[in-house]
């Protein structure tokens, strides 16, 4: 995930996945926006 425009929205943010998945994204540089 190298490229500049790296924002990504992730919905149900608060689970067990949507959880797992904002911490690798945050760990790749991804401006990360979370909906609960």
């Amino acid at each position: 995930m190298a490229t500049p425009f790296s924002v990504v929205v992730v919905t149900g943010a608060n689970g067990l996945v949507g959880a797992a998945v904002c911490r690798a994204l945050v760990e790749r540089s991804a401006q990360v926006r979370a909906v609960v």
